[in-house]
């Protein structure tokens, strides 16, 4: 298909944060193609599988934890309206199953099969179950940080961002003795 040589694009200005910055490269949607190169398992073997949970369940936004409203987004069902200070009960039982139930059978399928997971743990909901953080550590399970609430952080200030990053930094020593993947 011909184009016509008359035609321009400009490109907008699209106010992304990341424009110009380290973080700003380009993607590549090639790749190798048909033939990857062969990364070389050990053993010959042809799949690696990561198992990795993401352990969130009470770090939501909720007016229990002193949010303006509960949350709407970050979540499994399709967008809802905010509730501006009002429990959003649905959502609660959502996260309420993953943390009372859903968490326990993941870690018995998982450990029946010796298969150590990575833990995405969110602070907060570490803080709301401490036996969950007890079955990480003695199931031989990575903790690693998944930030200290469950929130969306695009708007959220650097200087509020990294007191969550040291905020959770200190409630991962302190729950389990050591900061992720430092072992101290």
């Amino acid at each position: 298909m011909a184009m016509d040589s008359s035609f321009t694009f400009e490109v907008p200005e699209n106010g992304d944060p990341l424009r110009s910055t380290k973080y700003d490269f380009a993607r590549d949607h090639v790749g190798f193609g048909r033939h990857p190169p062969n990364p070389e398992w050990p053993n010959g073997a042809k799949i690696a599988v990561s198992f990795v949970i993401n352990y969130e369940e009470g770090a939501e936004r909720t007016v229990l934890n002193g949010d303006a409203q509960s949350e709407n987004m970050l979540w499994e069902q399709a967008h809802i309206a905010p509730r501006l200070g009002e429990r959003a009960v649905n959502v609660e039982s959502d996260y309420d199953y993953g943390s009372r139930r859903g968490v326990w059978r993941l870690l018995n399928t998982l450990e029946e099969h010796d298969y150590p997971a990575t833990i995405y743990a969110v602070g907060m909901a570490l803080e709301k179950n401490p036996a969950v953080v007890e079955a990480f550590a003695s199931g031989g399970h990575e903790i690693a940080s998944h930030g200290y609430r469950w929130i969306d952080y695009h708007n959220v200030g650097s200087e509020r961002e990294k007191a969550y990053i040291r905020q959770q930094m200190q409630c991962l020593k302190t729950l389990t003795g050591a900061y992720p993947g430092t072992g101290s």
